[in-house]
């Protein structure tokens, strides 16, 4: 498989925006299968993009809007990226669901994994997808989207995020051809010749709390730790919690979560996001099973940059050491560490960026929320997961 990123941008006028990306991709010839993905700011007109596009391609495209982007040139603050994927040993299959709700959507998402499936003849080798998932109370959380895909198709590799925007938690959206849609999930399939590699980091450089484990919670609320309230753990270990609201104030401490799969431990970072002051509860942006064991962690700018750096020579190590040929890869980075890098955030992109091989394709976004497999520390089988303040990476 081959691929290559166009960017572009130009956002106010979809003609010419479509015509600088032809212009980029002139060179780069198509195989008998072809894919795109698209990254974009959220004051793009999708359909009027996507009606320019299929006037040249007539393969599938997904996406989703992105407060950011990046690409193998670093950082970018806005505009339009396109990705074409193409290869004569690989295949594609790509679909949306309807809007997603508590009682309609596993039926929505099995139903749309049995069609994509049907579509290949051989074994699906990743599942790479983008949800929109935070625009109220009611919407169907990354976490029950990672859970319920993993177990349905018994345990294929998944990769992605959860669309994001200027933080109004308004403007997000999900592209699949010509449709764009919120509060549901868009995703392809990818069959054939590839075999994935990923890594993911959260980058905190030292843990400012004991382990404390959660006796009492509901799906992403956290009641008990041990026998104290979330609340009166966080006062003891010197945190503020006069606030309801608090996803800004905990960024740079991040939690990280312990928990068991198979009978092996898998780590993540999880954030909080409102505290109830009434039960001393605390509501988190990713699941919190009861037995799991949270601690608080500490994120720092410096260390963001080492720890990419070693990220980045192990996701080239692997490749390097795999009989595979890599072409593409993609990344996946928390809205939180944007806000926390403020300033210093083209560093994140430089660490990379510097380092990829010649030949190698990179896309990436900012998300609210990032999809990835997790290593057992044991065996480093691959677990998918749901991310909080994570920085993922993938190569195809």
């Amino acid at each position: 498989m081959r691929s290559k990123v166009v960017h572009t941008d130009i956002i106010d006028d979809m003609e010419d925006a479509v015509e600088e990306i032809r212009e980029g991709f002139s060179d780069f010839v198509l195989c008998k299968n072809s894919m795109g993905v698209i990254f974009a700011e959220e004051d793009v007109e999708y359909e009027e993009l996507y009606g320019e596009l299929s006037k040249y391609w007539d393969f599938s495209f997904i996406g989703c809007t992105t407060m950011c982007m990046i690409s193998g040139e670093g950082f970018l603050h806005g505009g339009i990226s396109v990705m074409i994927m193409t290869g004569d040993d690989v295949n594609f299959s790509a679909g949306i669901t309807g809007r997603l709700t508590g009682e309609n959507y596993k039926q929505e998402l099995t139903d749309l994994y049995d069609r994509l499936s049907s579509e290949l003849d051989d074994e699906v080798k990743l599942i790479y997808g983008y949800s929109d998932s935070i625009k109220s109370p009611g919407s169907i959380s990354g976490q029950a989207i990672v859970n319920l895909m993993n177990e349905y198709s018994n345990g294929t590799l998944m990769f992605g995020g959860v669309a994001s925007d200027d933080m109004d938690y308004s403007g997000s959206k999900i592209f699949f051809n010509g449709s764009v849609k919120e509060e549901a999930f868009v995703m392809a399939m990818i069959s054939g010749n590839i075999e994935p590699k990923y890594v993911h980091v959260v980058s905190l450089d030292d843990r400012l709390s004991p382990s404390y484990t959660i006796t009492r919670s509901d799906d992403n609320v956290v009641y008990k730790l041990g026998d104290y309230t979330l609340t009166e753990v966080l006062e003891r270990e010197g945190f503020n919690t006069d606030k309801h609201d608090v996803l800004r104030e905990y960024l740079q401490t991040p939690f990280l979560l312990t928990r068991e799969v198979d009978g092996e431990k898998i780590t993540m970072a999880r954030s909080i996001s409102f505290i109830n002051h009434e039960d001393g509860s605390g509501v988190f942006l990713g699941e919190m099973p009861e037995g799991a064991t949270l601690e608080i962690g500490y994120m720092n700018r410096e260390y963001v940059k080492s720890s990419l750096d070693r990220a980045m020579n192990y996701l080239i190590k692997e490749t390097q050491e795999s009989d595979h040929e890599y072409s593409t890869t993609f990344c996946c980075s928390c809205i939180s560490r944007y806000l926390v890098l403020s300033n210093q955030i083209e560093g994140e992109a430089d660490g990379w960026t510097k380092k990829l091989p010649e030949g190698i394709s990179f896309m990436g976004m900012y998300s609210y929320g990032e999809v990835c497999p997790v290593r057992s520390d044991k065996t480093g089988k691959g677990y998918n997961a749901f991310h909080n303040i994570t920085f993922t990476m993938m190569a195809v």
